[in-house]
């Protein structure tokens, strides 16, 4: 079995980060930077390939890492994680334990303040077909990816230009469409040191309006009824009224079906 490290980042100069994340297996790194270049370089532990692009959002780099893959297991990753030293060995370990197609690990979250530490999965457990979890705790098969021609919707995550978020729920969902063997796993495969968030600004009206995009490129059919969780569960968290929050997602909704972006 081959583990490796699908990597976004952006305006890396050199290969510094393979140690600074404790990289050790191959790895697909994307640097969204002002250079086209794809540069190779050996390690003890395997090859890791650096493509540099001009190319812009996230969505796009994780797409561009999934293309260039080889591996037998993928491993999404950020610039803001460090990898633990055996975490090659814990994900064949997992795989081998559970013949699954996507496992999901714990991730320590060391800025608590930014980012509170998410409950800790403590036993390998199928996960509800209905439920998704953040890209850094995700791996997966790369057979499956492939065979079901899987992608990261361009259109969501950060410097996406359209919708900030929600780009790793929506390929969450598309990977419980093609497969029920989807679990969580207990080992810790990394730390976070989580920065600002690039698009998180509060619960205003871009926030709603991009969640009434996810809401209709998620569950287009069920969408005017999912929109109603949102208002009940967010409207005590802003200062908009309950009639601003409908409208924001209902603009969203119709912004998604005509792939507009947010204007005030």
């Amino acid at each position: 079995m081959s583990v490796e490290i699908l990597m976004s980042c952006m305006y890396q100069n050199d290969f510094s980060i393979v140690k600074k994340s404790n990289i050790q297996s191959n790895a697909i790194i994307v640097n969204q930077t002002n250079i086209d270049k794809v540069e190779i370089k050996e390690y003890d532990f395997g090859i890791v390939k650096m493509i540099s692009t001009t190319e812009r959002g996230l969505s796009k780099s994780r797409n561009m890492a999934l293309k260039n893959s080889t591996a037998d297991f993928c491993v999404i990753c950020d610039d803001d994680e460090v990898l633990t030293d055996n975490y090659v060995e814990m994900v064949e370990e997992a795989y081998n334990q559970t013949n699954a197609d996507v496992i999901v690990f714990n991730i320590k979250s060391m800025n608590i303040n930014f980012r509170p530490q998410e409950k800790f999965f403590e036993k390998i457990t199928k996960i509800n077909k209905y439920k998704s979890y953040s890209s850094v705790h995700v791996t997966f098969r790369r057979k499956i990816v492939n065979d079901n021609a899987l992608s990261f919707n361009s259109y969501f995550g950060s410097g996406s230009g359209f919708y900030s978020m929600a780009e790793d729920s929506l390929f969450f969902d598309d990977l419980h469409k093609c497969t029920d063997k989807i679990y969580t796993y207990p080992g810790i495969i990394a730390e976070l040191y989580s920065k600002d968030s690039t698009w998180f600004k509060g619960f205003n009206k871009k926030y709603f309006y991009d969640t009434g995009a996810f809401l209709y490129a998620w569950k287009p059919k069920m969408v005017h009824l999912l929109k109603w969780y949102y208002v009940m569960r967010l409207f005590k968290k802003t200062e908009l009224s309950v009639p601003e929050i409908t409208k924001q997602l209902n603009r969203g909704i119709k912004g998604y079906k005509n792939k507009e972006i947010y204007k005030e």
